[in-house]
């Protein structure tokens, strides 16, 4: 419960997903948690958790901010995933949002992210990194599970480190599928669950995940997130590995994670250095 004393606010502009939930529980006692959420989108649990709680179409992003403002808050957390295709539905966005899009020199995640910015910053609010909070949701350990990658799968996810890195680069998708050195699927704009069931399809079994950040990934927005779904993905397409990296992607109920991952017999690690594996730095 928040007492009489001054407790900071933060503001949370939460999408889909498990993660903002998470992110909810985590600061409840420690800060006044002023929450927008989207219909049809945001998780219901976060009305109860939040101290103040409002809910927005995603045509109206705009307004979200104008709704901070008014609540008086200052450091806000962007977190959960946000339906993009809202770009192909012009019914469903205001005509202030539609003005705000019109800046846009392109569709990609990042060329949103800056809008955003541009918008609270008018409004005197900062997008903040969520990490400040949860720091221990990232992916710190070498290995998570008992369950070993082979030497197949070693090469396979350097090789898809390389490519991870590059898609991502370019701000088409954080996430690749590999098999005997093959690029069985990238992720666009369908997100991660569905780009390893098209992926693993495609593979017969045995294909490794490789999940990453962008080379200068900016963390106050779309941190790479995996969690039960992700490893449910895998195990309905029978791929056996999964590398993350390395203080660069949340993971969400890893107890939960690691239990379906070693029921299924997959391999869980984090990779690290531009080059990955913790081949830190080093040029090839």
């Amino acid at each position: 419960m928040i007492n009489d004393k001054v407790v900071e606010k933060i503001g949370l502009l939460s999408g889909s997903g498990e993660l903002p939930v998470i992110f909810a529980e985590k600061i409840k006692d420690r800060f006044q948690l002023i929450t927008s959420g989207v219909i049809n989108i945001t998780s219901y649990k976060l009305e109860k958790i939040s101290t103040n709680f409002k809910w927005f179409t995603i045509g109206n992003i705009d307004k979200c901010l104008d709704f901070f403002y008014r609540e008086g808050v200052f450091n806000i957390v962007v977190l959960g995933k946000f339906d993009k295709t809202i770009v192909f539905k012009n019914s469903f966005m205001s005509n202030s949002l539609k003005k705000i899009l019109k800046k846009l020199k392109d569709g990609r995640d990042l060329s949103f992210f800056k809008i955003l910015c541009n918008e609270a910053k008018k409004r005197g609010l900062k997008i903040v990194e969520p990490s400040l909070y949860i720091p221990d949701l990232l992916v710190k350990e070498d290995q998570l599970t008992r369950t070993s990658p082979t030497i197949g799968q070693l090469q396979d996810i350097k090789f898809g480190w390389k490519i991870a890195k590059k898609i991502s680069g370019l701000d088409i998708g954080q996430t690749v599928v590999i098999k005997n050195l093959t690029v069985l699927a990238i992720e666009a704009i369908e997100g991660t669950d569905e780009t390893i069931l098209r992926g693993g399809n495609l593979s017969g079994g045995g294909a490794v995940v490789v999940k990453v950040a962008r080379p200068n990934q900016d963390m106050r927005f779309d941190i790479p997130v995996v969690g039960p779904r992700t490893l449910i993905s895998m195990a309905k397409v029978n791929s056996k590995a999964l590398a993350l990296e390395k203080g660069k992607v949340f993971i969400v109920n890893k107890s939960k994670v690691i239990e379906i991952a070693e029921k299924n017999g997959i391999s869980i690690i984090g990779i690290g250095g531009y080059n990955g594996l913790g081949e830190r730095g080093k040029s090839r």
